[in-house]
């Protein structure tokens, strides 16, 4: 008969926290007495690959008791069993992964020293051999995820954060919210609602009209909008470090037999924080902080709560605590309120853990690098060496980690509510001050001015012939005088009654002009000291010659006289005009070039502003929150004022009212929440949106008057850049209509110029026919322009789009005509305006706002900037402890009675019993009593600090709705390291699975 070997089943490892990846197995062998005698050995041959457990590992495991594990390399099987303590059967138990296989398993008996030796046996249902198929654990370890929580009772956290859930109570209406509402609508029934209407029985009851259409309006007894009042909840949130284990394989490297791979580790951050670190060691300082760069979830979760706009922020015990906001609680019960918020809580953190350790995972980014050389290239260098006649594989495996999650109560706080508008009205804005260099215009010379052409002076010899008739004055010794009858001969008056007279008149020949040049007079005569007189010179344009005519001439024996004529010439009015366009040329392309380096250096100062705004260093985000903590404590302070109850300007300081403030409210713990600005919706400029609106901070001129060395020179920079850009609506209505009236008559015939959507048209005006500015109008009337259509009477002309939509604004020239005009658009066509933010390549990503036209503090944060652009402001000012029944008193005088005489109605089971049948004010003063009691308790201080001295304590479940100061929630996050370990793998070569 053969031995019988069952498979009795798996049952989890009875230490504490063990987790559920290993599972004890049992098997039990069956046979006779003289089969199975006691102080014999017997084991189960189990295959190597099989992750069976050392059972020294679990000492306190009763099931272990006297089983033994050794293993053969030879064979490749490993040994589970133990020593028969009962003849005839025994149980072999060992420690083995949960999941479940089938394999062979062999069957060995020995007596102790001695070898094993193999036993046929059988198994249910089954023929006698030596190896059968049976249950088996599935080869290879579990997924590890470190050690159970349990193993960590007692850790102490390493990092917390504290936060809230904040709750109005409904049920009483409060004088100044209710205020708020009768200014917003100054037609209804409750619009005449003053101060004094707050007080008296008929508050108490809603019996006032106004009140009671006040309270309908707003449903105000259970929603709570324009109660004073509401509940605090405060959590901390703690952190533990709980074990590192190695998790998914980053990499895998194999290394021949007798080979030496060295492993250059590289980690690096994400590729923009690269690109980021290289503009300035302050954006870089920036990126190190940003939240995808974090490598813990306690940090994760701080920076995460200090960008979350939705969050309220207060200053409890000096630790800035961030309060969410929840629906507001009908019940007045403390029990039922923590329970509410404790749900809350565990859905808000969760969610942002989870998202937090998410962004964590997807940051690192690990590359190997495999080198034949040995070089310092990173602080991480690791020797992979293989000392075996084997090719070894090993996986690159990420270091993980994991952090423990738990949430507590600790404590609730009854507060004050109050709205407030026009945040952050008085808050100053940084205003960046930016020199921009002059651009270098030594690189382009300034023209040389060509001179005005000036007159030239031409001299030319005329040599003045003595040309006497033939047989008189051959020696020409005599003096000659004009003929009285011919001017034009020369008669000696010595002789009378002798015809000898000589020539008195001569033609002297224009030389040709100089080029450009035409003759203007003759400047002088130069008779080279001849005894001569003569008239003065005459001009012949017609024949080009100047007419000298003698008046007296003494020849003096010479045959003739030379003459030297000065002739002025005078440049053409061409040559001028040449010159002078030369010159305005030379200038045009100066000024053309200075203006093209001016505009590069606008562009490049717009650029580099636009870049420094974006890279501009966000101030510490508790400075901002300090500052918007007091303006809104200061417009709080403002709306006591205006009700009477804090002096107006006083003469001397109001030490007694702010002492008795300070005393009923933790001022420093105010927290505040801001409404969306949708909630009050306006564009950046009155709608509707057109060309000329603008944006917060447009884009400064390209040119600016008085025109400065260049724009932009000295300026201060408040924020982000915009202009305004036009764009084609989608389905267009309305036709473009441009107007032109002439308003003076042509002077001279000459063409005039219309343009219309950017097309020119010439029309051609003659002050002989069109004589009056109505003439000239009806003449382009009369004319045919593409696209439009002409209309209009007198001196106007009305131009109208064929087609709908947005043109180009058109324009009007009188040319040279004198026929003067203006032209102006009439109805714009409809098109898209849009305020845009200017960016470039370099620039950091725009605020959240800038599509919207926000105001933007270019060192502000997004909470901050929220926080100017908000409509209003919800402010909360927590009671301090102790003084809840004293401070409830003087918010009903501040407050009045609205509604505080009604029956209390709670709506939530487990209300306690002391709140049935009272009235609103009743319940509240019973709520402040037992907060009273409650915050000055001094083991409820303890307990909320308990985490501190006795660490972890690990939660049955996970979440239990919370009672006050217990720890109610808690879950486990794991996250990568920047660290990774080499692990020797083999992997079967026929199925490519890992052994």
């Amino acid at each position: 008969m053969a031995v019988l070997v069952t498979f009795v089943g798996t049952s989890p490892i009875e230490t504490p926290g063990a987790g559920t990846a290993y599972k004890i197995w049992t098997y039990k062998i069956e046979g006779t007495g003289s089969e199975i005698p006691v102080g014999r050995q017997w084991a189960l041959g189990l295959p190597g690959n099989v992750n069976v457990q050392d059972p020294s590992l679990f000492p306190h495991v009763t099931a272990l008791e006297g089983t033994f594990l050794s293993r053969d390399p030879a064979s490749g099987l490993q040994y589970a069993g133990r020593t028969v303590s009962s003849a005839g059967s025994l149980t072999i138990v060992f420690v083995a992964p949960a999941r479940t296989a089938s394999g062979k398993v062999l069957l060995f008996k020995s007596t102790p020293g001695d070898s094993w030796i193999s036993v046929p046996f059988t198994v249910p249902d089954g023929a006698p051999s030596h190896t059968q198929i049976l249950p088996l654990p599935a080869p290879g370890a579990p997924a590890y995820t470190g050690r159970p929580i349990h193993d960590f009772a007692g850790t102490l956290p390493y990092a917390s954060e504290l936060f809230g859930i904040y709750q109005p109570l409904p049920g009483w209406i409060g004088l100044q919210s209710a205020l708020s509402a009768v200014a917003v609508h100054p037609g209804s029934v409750f619009a005449k609602l003053t101060r004094e209407r707050f007080l008296g029985e008929s508050a108490r009851t809603l019996s006032d009209e106004a009140l009671a259409a006040l309270a309908k309006r707003y449903e105000a007894v259970t929603a709570g909008g324009l109660s004073p009042v509401g509940l605090l909840n405060l959590f901390r949130q703690y952190f533990f470090e709980f074990d590192t284990f190695l998790g998914t394989p980053a990499g895998h490297i194999w290394v021949s037999p007798g080979g030496t791979v060295e492993v250059v580790e590289t980690s690096t951050r994400r590729t923009l924080v690269e690109k980021v670190a290289e503009q300035s060691e302050e954006i870089s300082h920036k990126s190190e902080e940003s939240l995808t760069n974090q490598d813990d979830v306690a940090e994760a979760v701080k920076e995460d709560n200090s960008r979350d706009t939705k969050l309220g922020v207060s200053v409890t015990g000096g630790v800035n605590a961030k309060i969410y906001h929840a629906d507001a609680s009908a019940s007045f019960s403390t029990s039922n309120n923590v329970r509410k918020a404790s749900e809350e809580t565990h859905k808000q953190t969760r969610t942002q853990t989870a998202k937090v350790s998410s962004e964590i995972k997807r940051n690192f980014k690990t590359s190997f690098k495999t080198v034949t050389e040995s070089t310092d290239i990173s602080s991480r260098r690791y020797i992979l060496q293989n000392i075996t006649p084997n090719l070894v594989n090993y996986e690159l495996r990420r270091k993980m980690r994991k952090v423990g999650v738990q949430l507590q109560h600790i404590g609730m706080r009854l507060c004050w509510q109050v709205y407030l508008g026009d945040p952050g009205k008085d808050l100053g804005l940084g205003d960046m001050v930016h020199v921009v260099e002059a651009p270098d215009l030594t690189a382009i010379s300034k023209p040389e001015k060509l001179p005005a052409p000036e007159a030239k002076q031409v001299t030319i010899r005329f040599d003045v012939p003595f040309k006497p008739k033939p047989g008189t004055d051959e020696d020409a010794k005599l003096t000659y005088t004009p003929h009285p009858q011919n001017a034009c001969r020369g008669v000696n008056p010595s002789n009378p009654g002798i015809d000898d007279t000589i020539q008195f008149c001569f033609d002297v020949p224009l030389p040709p002009p100089p080029r450009d040049y035409e003759f203007s007079k003759v400047v002088s005569v130069d008779r080279q000291g001849a005894q001569v007189d003569f008239l003065p010179l005459t001009l012949d344009q017609t024949k080009k010659i100047i007419k000298l005519q003698l008046t007296f001439a003494n020849f003096q024996g010479k045959k003739s006289l030379p003459f030297d004529i000065v002739l002025l010439y005078e440049p053409t009015e061409e040559l001028k005009k040449e010159v002078a366009q030369k010159n305005a040329d030379a200038e045009a392309a100066y000024q053309k070039e200075v203006a093209r380096l001016h505009h590069e250096a606008y562009g490049k100062a717009v650029r580099e502003r636009l870049k420094l705004v974006s890279s501009m260093r966000t101030r510490p985000a508790d400075d901002l929150r300090s500052e918007e903590r007091r303006w809104v404590f200061r417009s709080l302070i403002r709306q006591l004022e205006e009700l009477g109850h804090y002096p107006q300007n006083p003469q001397h300081l109001p030490y007694l009212e702010s002492q008795q403030i300070q005393q009923f409210f933790d001022v420093d713990e105010m927290l505040y929440f801001v409404a969306p600005d949708f909630w009050r919706p306006g564009p950046v400029s009155p709608p509707p949106l057109t060309k000329n609106s603008v944006g917060r901070y447009p884009v400064p001129p390209e040119v600016e008057e008085p025109v400065a060395p260049l724009p932009l020179t000295g300026q201060t920079v408040a924020g982000w850049y915009s202009r305004t850009d036009e764009y084609k609506a989608i389905n267009p209505t309305i036709a473009e209509v441009a107007g032109l009236t002439i308003t003076a008559a042509p002077t001279a015939a000459g063409n005039i110029t219309v343009t219309l959507n950017g097309v020119s048209q010439e029309v051609a005006v003659d002050p002989a026919i069109q004589s009056t500015a109505v003439d000239v109008a009806t003449l382009i009337r009369g004319t045919s322009f593409s696209g439009w259509t002409t209309g209009g009477m007198g001196a106007t002309v009305i131009f109208t789009a064929a087609s709908a939509g947005s043109k180009i604004d058109a324009s009007y020239s009188a040319g040279s005509t004198g026929a003067k005009g203006t032209m102006s658009t009439v109805i714009q066509g409809d098109s898209e305006w849009r305020v845009n933010y200017l960016i470039t390549e370099q620039t950091q990503p725009a605020p959240m706002g800038s599509s919207l036209g926000w105001l933007i503090q270019i060192d502000g944060d997004e909470r901050r900037n929220e926080f100017l652009n908000a409509a209003w402001v919800k402010a909360i000012l927590p009671i301090r402890p102790g003084q809840e029944v004293a401070a409830l008193n003087w918010l009903i005088e501040v407050e009045g009675v609205a509604a505080l005489g009604l029956p209390y109605r709670p709506d939530q089971q487990g209300d306690p019993g002391i709140f049935q049948g009272k009235k609103v004010d009743e319940a509240l003063k019973l709520l402040a009593q037992e907060l009273k009691d409650t915050n000055t308790s001094y083991t409820n201080t303890l307990a909320s600090e308990k985490v501190f001295e006795t660490g972890f304590d690990p939660l049955a479940g996970g979440f239990r709705p919370a009672e006050p100061y217990q720890v109610f929630d808690q879950w486990i996050e794991v996250l990568p390291t920047d660290q990774v370990a080499a692990v020797a793998v083999q992997y079967d070569p026929k199925t490519g699975q890992q052994l």
